[in-house]
């Protein structure tokens, strides 16, 4: 009973101006069908040759109109759903070089020391929500997203949660204390105008051949690495999984990811590969 309520309410919630103008034309083009019916059932014979129709139109045709009427009025409202509906883009994935200096910051984030660590290479990527129309498009709300990597047989390697948000706040920024990764800065509000934000997926030192994920939390680590997981040189694909509020399942890509060794980077490209049973 209160899916039919809820049925109902879809259908006939919004009752403006075009909601009745609507209702009045299929009913008014039903009626026309009606009263005309005799001669477009005697037009439909003369041009195939037999009978296809019934001499008396049965009275329940009568709901005809509005039958269609609420097969279009739920059709409607489905595409405006999709149109409306976060939808998560992947850019490119790129690598970028920059050296690792830990920073001291006071409570006001000014910078009261720096100690330079060592020169890495990041591989990122731009995660976008841009819905179909993105006037009125969905945020998601407190985005975060799973990472799991696997070898170039596709057999699993690692995962972990929490991948870096770049533009979040960093340990020792503002009332971030330097030593506690607050659990709101692993999630952020992906809002619905296309606008990117920057996911880090992976790091390595230039000078050493093993490469580390880039999670927030490890950040409080003075050289970000990760005590309990190692990306060997070799070929790998990452698979990211984006879930938050807003989406009706999560998005997902596949990245083609190559850590080059001592002395490179990455290699990083969008891949069309599929793994597992799940692909949206």
């Amino acid at each position: 009973m209160s899916y039919l309520i809820e049925l109902a309410r879809a259908i006939f919630g919004q009752r403006g101006v075009w909601w009745w103008l609507s209702l009045s034309i299929a009913y008014v083009f039903g009626f026309g069908i009606w009263e005309n019916y005799p001669k477009i059932r005697d037009g439909i014979s003369g041009q195939i040759g037999w009978s296809l129709m019934p001499e008396v139109a049965p009275f329940w045709w009568i709901a005809i109109p509005l039958l269609i009427w609420i097969i279009g009025a739920l059709a409607h409202k489905e595409v405006m759903r999709q149109l409306y509906a976060a939808r998560i883009r992947f850019d490119p994935p790129y690598q970028k070089h920059a050296p690792l200096t830990n920073r001291r910051r006071d409570q006001m984030g000014t910078i009261v020391e720096a100690n330079y660590r060592f020169h890495l290479w990041m591989a990122k990527i731009n995660i976008r929500n841009s819905p179909y129309r993105g006037d009125q498009g969905t945020d998601v709300i407190e985005a975060w997203i799973e990472v799991e990597i696997f070898d170039s047989n596709f057999r699993p390697i690692a995962s972990w949660q929490y991948p870096r948000w770049e533009e979040n706040r960093k340990p020792g920024y503002g009332d971030n204390p330097i030593d506690h990764y607050p659990d709101n800065e692993n999630v952020r509000n992906l809002t619905a105008n296309g606008k990117p934000h920057i996911v880090c997926i992976a790091f390595k030192p230039i000078d050493e051949a093993d490469a580390y994920p880039m999670r927030g939390r490890d950040q409080l680590k003075l050289d970000w690495k990760s005590p309990d997981l190692r990306i060997p040189p070799g070929s790998y694909f990452v698979r990211l999984r984006v879930q938050g509020k807003g989406l009706a399942r999560p998005a997902e890509q596949v990245v083609a990811l190559t850590n080059g060794g001592v002395g490179r980077g990455f290699e990083v490209s969008l891949s069309n590969k599929k793994i597992g049973t799940w692909w949206p």
